[in-house]
């Protein structure tokens, strides 16, 4: 996850907030199943 955030820093907000909600969704599907 570090590493996620700290790549995302250098991509333009947009790109980070979409990264932020695929691994978002990503945590809400584990937690569904």
């Amino acid at each position: 996850m570090a590493t996620a955030k700290a790549g995302s820093l250098r991509v333009t907000p947009q790109k980070a907030r979409r990264v932020v909600n695929m691994i978002r969704g990503k945590r809400a599907d584990e937690a569904i199943n």
